[in-house]
């Protein structure tokens, strides 16, 4: 799922499905994931997949960050600090657990730090992401899009619904 939502946030296809279906033809370029910085925050079972499956797109480059690092990462692979993945990464992952440390760990001042094409994904817990400053942001136009698979609040029926640049699962 993770992988899916890089690969559609980075071609737009979402959004030529969308127009498709209107029968409106439009281009999307979109941008190849071999040319990215991927940051994966959390490197246990999911994150180390993640992270694996990154590998066979060559020229992907990926920024860990996890409070253990004595997992040794491939080659294409080292361990930052959030400020850096924030700072530097294309797409940012969340693979963490829901605990009291991480609950808002994605808050407005780090989604802040992103870079302005840069997508945010959640596919871990609800309530690890605030969900109101990511809708903020994406409105603003402070970064380029999310994929949101969980939610503080299941059912979701929150501001993302009304957000194009916003992939909900």
């Amino acid at each position: 799922l993770t992988i899916s939502h890089i690969l559609t946030l980075l071609r737009g296809t979402h959004f030529a499905d969308r127009n498709m279906h209107r029968r409106q033809w439009e281009r999307f370029q979109g941008r190849r994931l071999a040319r990215t910085i991927v940051g994966v925050i959390g490197y246990g079972r999911i994150g180390s997949r993640i992270v694996r499956l990154l590998s066979a797109f060559a020229g992907c480059q990926v920024l860990v960050h996890d409070l253990d690092e004595s997992a040794v990462l491939p080659d294409h692979a080292r361990y930052a600090t959030l400020e850096e993945i924030f700072r530097e990464a294309d797409i940012v992952t969340v693979h963490v657990p829901l605990t009291p440390q991480t609950l808002g760990l994605i808050n407005a001042e780090k989604i802040a730090q992103m870079k302005p094409d840069a997508f945010l994904l959640n596919t871990a817990r609800g309530g690890i992401v605030d969900e109101e400053a990511l809708a903020k942001s994406l409105r603003l136009g402070e970064i380029a899009g999310a994929a949101i698979d969980v939610f503080t609040q299941e059912p979701y029926d929150g501001p993302l619904c009304d957000i194009d640049p916003c992939l909900l699962s």
